[in-house]
Formats: structure tokens, C-alpha cells, sequence
């Protein structure tokens, strides 16, 4: 048996190449790590969000003081545990309106209502497009000719659609695990997403791509959408302040995640 067909001499070596490039990159810890040092190093990408946060918490304690019924989500010290994952970069509102509060409110009430949650929307929204978009600049080192706010914006509107579906299963039992299930897979399949948007992708060809990317790499992928859950509910339980924290901490990262992970296995997708 010549050298060259002797078990280990060529295929394996080349295996463990291709799992050391890769794995480094892909994994939770280098994912994180290269973001949070991209975030360290140029502060302005987590401006967006501090300003969306100040926005939130604004709008938050402003809702709190109108007569306008508003839903509050559990908070660590409730008895339980909440993985605040949006599939877009965001922190945990403290409060929020049921479109069935919108019923019959007097136009004044009406109006501010609507304003005020649009306002939270776009706070959000725009601050995750612009946090996006420098990552991205930073990150493959040309300008997308087309980064279309509106698609993104879309995005977010789908995806807060999808979230609210997902309330019917709770308190329903064995449902109840059904949805977690599927919240699971969607959370994992679309993390890519935001950023393949920002990048001029169409909403359709982002969620095909994202979810091509996410092949191979679900156990990585769903250990940030945890560690990104936990951590807004956490940061987001904090009195008064809670809702800036998770904003202005968590979602940059979060962004700045996305396209690093896009980054990562761009090589696999050309």
C-alpha cells in the first residue's frame, strides 16, 4: 500500500484543517468575542441604540401614565424565565398595546397611542438598519449600493407579526412546547436575516440565505439566540432603567453578530 492511500495521510490532516478554519469562526464564543471587540473598538455602532433606548424608556413611562390599558411582560422575580429573542436587534419593552385596546379609545387617546408605538418602531427599526449597515461597511469593506430602509423595516413588521402568532399556544399544554419548538427553528434559520437585508437582499432571498447559512451551524446559532434572550430579559428586569440597558447593551451586539456571522460563512455560500 503506497503512502498516498494509507489511512489517515491525506484525507484526515485535510479534515482537520478544514475544522480548524472553521470552527474558530463559527463557534459561540468566536462569533461573540469578534463582536464585542468590534463594538469596543468603534463605540458608534451601539449609538443607534442608546438613542433607541432613551426613545423606549420615554415612551415606556409616558404609557404607564395614560389611561390606555397596556401589557407588561413577565420580568425576572416573576416565577419565571423569558428568552426575549425578536429576531431582529432589539431590547424588552416594559410596556406594550393589544391592537384590541385600540377599540373605541377617543381620538386624542387614539392618536397618541399610535404615535407612541410608532415611534418605539422606529426607534427600533432605524437603529438596527443603521448599526447593521456600518457593521456590514466595517465588516466586508465595500459600500452595498442598496440598502433599502423600507425592506428592513418590512422585516421587523413580519417578524413582530410572527411573534404575536406564536401567543395562542401559550397556557395551552403540550401546544404550549409546540410553539416553543417552532419559535426555536424560526429563531435559528433567520438570525442571518437582518443583516443579509441591510445588504440589499429582498425579504425572500435573505430568509432562503439565512436559513442556507444556518445549516450545519444550528447548535452555535441557537446558543447566541439564548445567550441574546437571556440577556435582554435580564437587563431588561432592572427597574426603571431596564428597558435602556437591554436596548443599548444587547441589540448592538446582537447586530453586530449578525454580520459577523454572515462573515463566517460567507466562504461555504459563493
Amino acid at each position: 500500500m503506497s503512502a498516498d492511500s494509507s489511512p489517515g495521510s491525506s484525507s484526515e490532516p485535510h479534515a482537520e484543517n478544514v475544522a480548524r478554519e472553521r470552527l474558530p469562526n463559527t463557534s459561540v464564543s468566536g462569533v461573540l468575542g469578534e463582536s464585542v471587540a468590534r463594538v469596543a473598538t468603534d463605540p458608534r455602532l451601539a449609538l443607534p441604540f442608546v438613542v433607541a433606548g432613551l426613545v423606549l424608556t420615554a415612551v415606556g413611562r409616558l404609557r404607564l401614565r395614560d389611561p390606555i390599558p397596556t401589557t407588561m411582560p413577565d420580568l425576572a422575580g416573576d416565577m419565571t424565565v423569558r428568552i426575549a429573542f425578536h429576531l431582529y436587534p432589539s431590547g424588552l419593552r416594559v410596556t406594550g398595546t393589544r391592537p384590541a385596546a385600540l377599540v373605541d379609545l377617543e381620538p386624542g387617546y387614539l392618536a397618541w397611542a399610535v404615535g407612541s408605538e410608532l415611534a418605539a418602531f422606529l426607534a427600533v427599526g432605524v437603529a438596527g438598519w443603521l448599526t447593521l449597515s456600518r457593521a456590514a461597511d466595517a465588516g466586508w469593506g465595500v459600500r452595498s449600493p442598496g440598502r433599502p430602509l423600507v425592506s428592513y423595516l418590512g422585516f421587523v413588521v413580519a417578524a413582530k407579526i410572527f411573534l404575536r402568532s406564536l401567543a395562542v399556544f401559550d397556557g395551552l399544554g403540550l401546544f404550549a412546547v409546540v410553539g416553543l419548538v417552532v419559535f426555536a427553528v424560526v429563531s435559528v434559520r433567520l438570525f442571518a436575516a437582518p443583516a443579509l437585508v441591510v445588504t440589499g437582499r429582498g425579504l425572500g432571498a435573505a430568509v432562503r440565505e439565512s436559513a442556507r447559512r444556518s445549516v450545519g451551524e444550528g447548535a452555535t446559532v441557537f446558543g447566541l439566540v439564548v445567550l441574546f434572550g437571556l440577556s435582554a430579559w435580564l437587563l431588561g428586569s432592572v427597574p426603571v432603567v431596564g428597558t435602556f440597558l437591554s436596548t443599548a447593551v444587547v441589540a448592538p451586539i446582537h447586530a453586530v453578530c449578525a454580520v459577523v456571522f454572515v462573515k463566517s460563512t460567507g466562504e461555504r455560500h459563493r
